[in-house]
C-alpha cells in the first residue's frame, strides 16, 4: 500500500533545513553515488557549515562501509563517541 505524505519527492529540499538542525552532523559522500552528485553534496555541506564532510570518492550510494571499513570507521566512530554515546563496544 503506497503512503501519502501530501508532498512529492519534488517538494523536499534538505538544503533549505540542513542548517537548521542544531545538533552534531556528519555528512558521508560516496564519489560515485549515482543520486546524489558532489554540487548537492556541497550545498548541504555549505548549508551547514558546522558540519562535518567525509568523502569515499569510489563509493556509491549506501556502500560507505563496504567500500573502506577502515576509513569509515575511523570517521564514523569517533563522531559517534564524542556526540551520541560511547563507541567502544562497536
Amino acid at each position: 500500500m503506497p503512503v501519502r505524505l501530501g508532498f512529492g519527492a519534488d517538494d523536499v529540499r534538505p538544503v533549505d533545513r540542513i542548517g537548521r538542525i542544531g545538533k552534531p552532523l556528519m555528512l558521508l559522500a560516496g564519489g560515485a553515488d549515482p543520486f546524489i552528485d558532489r554540487g548537492q553534496v556541497a550545498a548541504l555541506h555549505d548549508a551547514a557549515p558546522a558540519s562535518e564532510l567525509v568523502r569515499f570518492e569510489g563509493a556509491g550510494h549506501v556502500d560507505l562501509l563496504r567500500y573502506d571499513q577502515s576509513r569509515y570507521r575511523k570517521a564514523v566512530l569517533p563522531f559517534l563517541s564524542k556526540n551520541l554515546c560511547q563507541a567502544s563496544h562497536v
